[in-house]
């Protein structure tokens, strides 16, 4: 987002079923996630009116509050590795929540 002034971009899945959604977009600062209760949540909602022709509808969703766990690993995290850097130390983050939709 840096590098986009802010921006980002992306698309939704042409495989979901036409109908009203609520579309809610984050970002999670980690700079003091090391402790519980210290990531932090920024986010917006929009809702969309999907058209088209596809006809995937999800076999779950989730509630906000309630879809992260404070200990969950993307909320509760160092991400600095050893040498100071916001490397976590080489291992891949976990992106909290449900899996992304794909057709």
């Amino acid at each position: 987002m840096l590098q986009n002034n802010g921006w980002t971009y992306f698309n939704l899945p042409n495989c979901i079923a036409p109908g009203q959604y609520l579309l809610r977009v984050e970002i999670i600062a980690l700079h003091s996630a090391k402790n519980s209760g210290q990531a932090q949540f920024y986010q917006s909602c929009a809702q969309i009116n999907v058209s088209g022709s596809g006809s995937y509808t999800p076999l779950s969703t989730v509630s906000f509050p309630g879809a992260y766990k404070s200990n969950d690993p993307g909320i509760l995290i160092n991400i600095y590795g050893k040498l100071c850097g916001p490397d976590m130390d080489g291992k891949p983050y976990i992106v909290p929540g449900p899996a992304p939709i794909t057709c």
